[in-house]
């Protein structure tokens, strides 16, 4: 795995099948018929998912490489089914994940990223993505 941090590669996602977030659709009586930007309000309610595939990617690992360390359970963040065949990752928490690690350098495995992660949510104390 790769232990750069990208977080320019993190600030491109892209909206892929069965994400959760703004849609371009047009709005409802919009007269150019184009979707208008959601409010500040509107945004906060939507969460941000990657695929298996992007995370792959920011680890700079093949898709079998990436299902090996996970199976070995070296990636920290806990996937998320939505349905039986869409499991993605909380983008927010990725984020976390690469930025927060140990004091050596690597990346937190499976067993550790959760206290970890409920460490900072807890110290963000609702101020948003933790820092």
């Amino acid at each position: 795995m790769a232990n750069e941090v990208f977080p320019n590669r993190l600030d491109h996602t892209t909206p892929g099948p069965c994400e959760d977030g703004p849609r371009d659709r047009p709005e409802p009586g919009s007269p150019t018929g184009r979707p208008s930007a959601p409010s500040p309000a509107k945004q906060k309610k939507h969460r941000r998912f990657l695929r298996s595939q992007r995370l792959a990617s920011l680890l700079d690992v093949s898709m079998a490489t990436f299902w090996r360390v996970k199976a070995a359970g070296k990636i920290g963040p806990r996937p998320i089914r939505l349905s039986p065949g869409c499991v993605r990752y909380d983008l927010p928490e990725i984020r976390a994940w690469f930025d927060h690690r140990k004091p050596d350098g690597s990346l937190y495995s499976a067993t550790e990223w959760p206290a970890v992660w409920a460490m900072l949510r807890k110290a963000a104390d609702g101020h948003g993505r933790p820092h």
